[in-house]
């Protein structure tokens, strides 16, 4: 906006937009669509603006289709694979819950959580024995 000398009004009203809209692209907290992405490539005459755009705005299903996310975190093309994925058991997990189980089974290794004071306990997948601390 600046090489080009356009302040948020400017630009908003070239694409049609309100200048609000603009700014909440500019600090992250909303994605144009990608039509708006080719109408600010020509407004802003800049590639790679909509190149990231398309990227950030594009999900991999793990059917190995391509959709447009629009403004959430899906996972999944459709409902139909969503509930494929659920049915076989495919559902991708948080990266995280395996390094908390490979630390609970570390902990405790028959898998019953004991210790009260741990961090992981609210995460733990284990079955926990209320009210009684380890002792170390």
């Amino acid at each position: 906006m600046e090489r080009r000398g356009l302040t948020r009004m400017a630009l908003a009203a070239e694409l049609g937009v309100t200048p609000t809209m603009v700014g909440y692209w500019r600090v992250g907290r909303y994605l144009p669509s990608l039509e708006m992405a080719d109408r600010l490539e020509e407004a802003l005459d800049d590639a790679i603006l909509r190149q990231v755009i398309r990227a950030a705005r594009t999900g991999h299903c793990p059917c190995g289709q391509t959709f447009d996310r629009e403004q959430s975190r899906r996972q999944y093309c459709s409902l139909a694979c969503q509930r494929k994925a659920h049915l076989l058991g495919g559902v991708k997990a948080d990266p995280r819950q395996g390094a908390i189980h490979a630390m609970c089974v570390g902990c405790e290794p028959e898998r019953v959580c004991r210790d009260d004071a741990c961090a992981l306990r609210p995460f733990s997948p284990f079955l926990f024995v209320a009210l009684h601390r380890r002792t170390a």
